[in-house]
């Protein structure tokens, strides 16, 4: 299936780095559902871009009232999940493979929308429609949340901070930056006005710091992710000529020894932000989505 995805989801080396990352990000900074949402009343919920499902099997083990639907575009990813979910037993998780741009679902079919880390994805000048597709399936009331990290990440390794210039450029010149220049990827400065946009009601945002310098309690995890992510950023960089094939490796080899040393420090921000639908939609919404 055609796919938004910057990289290649077809392998079992990023199937395993997004496992490590829900089970990382679920618990260090999002949560299970926003803070704000009393989960009796809710019964269903779908996750765009749920990867290999560890965000969705989460929440279906800790709420099983609730019917919770993962989509990705990846067949890999979808086929591990429902194997995952057959084999803890979970019957209200469910897994489809599906392109977000058009959801085969139908209006209002959701309390809760949920789409991390997918902003990376999606061409800059095309998030707004894009995700006018996932507020038409959440019904009157329900709530939409985005959550996403900001790069760069902030450290004292000099190759990670070139690797990650590097990838920031070719994302940039692939269209998926909000910030000028490509110094930065100005994600998190578009989920507030994106949710306002949508016509979303009751927006909030909260913010979460993680240190994960030499030491701390984030660092393995972390700097295990970050190790992960940068073959991730291989076929990327390489596809813009941004860098090549023998740089990044010497580079990845200078980054693994620099996050390795006793004096490393790393810093790095999450946003979340979420709004409720209203209960009679206005009808100009649809019309500016239109």
């Amino acid at each position: 299936m055609p796919s938004d995805y910057v990289a290649d989801a077809e392998t079992v080396q990023e199937m395993v780095r997004l496992l490590e990352q829900d089970m990382l990000l679920t618990r260090a900074v999002s949560g299970l559902l926003p803070p704000d949402v009393d989960p009796v009343v809710v019964h269903a919920v779908l996750d765009i871009g749920c990867g290999p499902g560890g965000w969705v099997l989460e929440v279906a083990k800790a709420f099983p009232h609730i019917h919770i639907t993962g989509i990705d575009s990846s067949e890999l990813m979808i086929e591990y999940a429902t194997n995952q979910a057959l084999a803890v037993g979970k019957a209200n998780a469910h897994f489809q493979v599906m392109n977000f741009r058009r959801l085969d679902f139908p209006d209002a079919s959701f309390d809760i929308v949920n789409a991390r880390f997918v902003q990376w994805f999606i061409p800059a000048d095309q998030q707004q429609r894009i995700a006018s597709e996932w507020f038409r399936v959440l019904r009157p009331g329900g709530t939409l949340r985005f959550i996403e990290n900001e790069l760069p990440i902030i450290t004292n390794s000099p190759a990670l901070e070139l690797s990650t210039t590097k990838f920031l450029t070719a994302l940039s010149l692939l269209g998926r930056t909000i910030a000028p220049g490509g110094r930065q990827s100005g994600n998190t400065l578009m989920l507030r006005p994106l949710l306002h946009s949508l016509g979303c009601q009751a927006i909030q945002e909260t913010a979460q710091l993680i240190n994960f310098s030499f030491a701390t309690p984030h660092y393995e995890a972390f700097t295990q992710n970050i190790l992960h992510s940068m073959t991730t950023m291989v076929p990327v960089i390489l596809a813009t000529k941004t860098m090549s094939k023998r740089a990044m490796m010497v580079l990845e080899e200078h980054t693994r020894e620099e996050i390795r040393r006793a004096d490393f420090l790393g810093l790095t921000f999450f946003v979340s932000s979420w709004g409720r639908k209203p209960a009679e939609t206005d009808p100009r919404v649809h019309l500016s989505n239109g």
